[in-house]
């Protein structure tokens, strides 16, 4: 199961990025809401983890709201195990793009260790393409529903040409 479709972060989440944009605060990897319900925005379970997984990792790291206003929902539809939203700046490069597969792998590797993601279990990553221009902010969005095994090829194929997704991946399994 690999399907990749638009997505786009609800409009408080991006009025939130250009702000964090226009005051030069934007990390590397922006961890997002992942869900949305009555009109909020939440955090999922899995989130709760998310700066412990980037310590020590060659991008910057940091949720888009600070502590005190992070909310997190425990809910899951039936056919999704874990739910990830981040933002990634595109101005990164083909590293910043393996900084993220690497950081997203670490992700799914820390929920298994902690029990909280089965071997096999199907994962929904929303990734915004942050793509700057001055203060303006242009945002393109997907949604991955891929199987744990194949997220790094899945996200590396939705997000890079296919040459450079080639290239990318032999990096990535070297």
């Amino acid at each position: 199961m690999n399907e990749v479709v638009d997505w786009t972060p609800s409009s408080e989440v991006v009025a939130r990025l250009a702000t964090r944009l226009r005051q030069g605060t934007l990390p590397d990897i922006t961890v997002l809401p992942s869900q949305r319900r009555d009109g909020d925005d939440f955090y999922s379970e899995s989130d709760s983890l998310a700066l412990k997984v980037a310590q020590g990792a060659s991008t910057h790291v940091d949720f888009l709201d600070g502590e005190d206003q992070r909310r997190f929902l425990a809910e899951y539809s039936a056919d999704v195990a874990m739910q990830l939203a981040l933002g990634w700046l595109t101005d990164l490069s083909g590293a910043g793009l393996l900084g993220l597969v690497r950081y997203v792998v670490q992700r799914i590797r820390a929920a298994k260790g902690n029990g909280t993601l089965a071997e096999g279990a199907v994962l929904e990553i929303n990734v915004a393409k942050l793509i700057k221009s001055g203060q303006d902010l242009e945002i393109e969005g997907l949604q991955i529903k891929v199987r744990d095994a194949d997220v790094a090829r899945a996200m590396v194929f939705a997000l890079a040409s296919r040459e450079a997704a080639e290239n990318l991946l032999e990096e990535l399994t070297d």
